[in-house]
């Protein structure tokens, strides 16, 4: 991203979509390591006042470890993650219509968001894109919901989500180091 008041910077994309109002939360960090990744949770969980039942996610190192045959190896910090927000993780491979929402939603993030658009900062994108995100993307017409907006349906379907612990997820940021003590 090319900033006017600021050097440019790689960023990362979140993003997070409800699947039947389709609600999007987009976030931006500067790198896809497991901290970020559970912040942006956070910040969307925090949005929706709630989290969904199951997740689905791409083979991306902070969830994913490996995979042996057909079984993904999830990370352990972010199963603990996943489990005290009681939410299920469903891992897919090479597979981006197993998640469509998502995916087309990062579509309307580059049309929508990010057309005629500049940004001063990194503080500028971000106040700029929670804007859109109440302003334009919540209140766009869906069609095949005979245009109800996102927000008409979220209504319907917010007390649906798992309510959220009243304390949020402490992500410990902590490096453990194994030491040997040669006798």
């Amino acid at each position: 991203i090319s900033f006017t008041h600021a050097l440019p910077m790689r960023l990362q994309a979140f993003g997070y979509a409800l699947r039947w109002s389709t609600r999007k939360y987009f976030g931006f960090q500067e790198s896809n390591g497991l901290h970020p990744l559970m912040d942006e949770h956070q910040h969307a969980f925090e949005r929706f006042q709630g989290a969904a039942h199951r997740c689905t996610y791409d083979s991306q190192k902070p969830v994913v470890l490996r995979w042996e045959g057909n079984q993904p190896i999830l990370n352990p910090r972010f199963v603990d993650f996943a489990t005290y927000y009681e939410f299920g993780v469903v891992a897919v491979r090479h597979a981006p219509n197993r998640k469509p929402r998502v995916e087309r939603s990062f579509w309307e993030l580059v049309r929508s968001f990010f057309n005629g658009r500049t940004f001063r900062d990194l503080d500028d994108l971000k106040a700029q894109l929670a804007q859109w995100m109440d302003t334009i993307a919540d209140l766009r017409p869906i069609k095949r919901m005979k245009r109800r907006t996102r927000m008409e349906l979220f209504a319907q379907e917010q007390p649906l989500l798992r309510p959220l612990p009243s304390h949020p997820y402490d992500t410990a940021r902590v490096r453990y180091l194994l030491c040997d003590i040669a006798g």
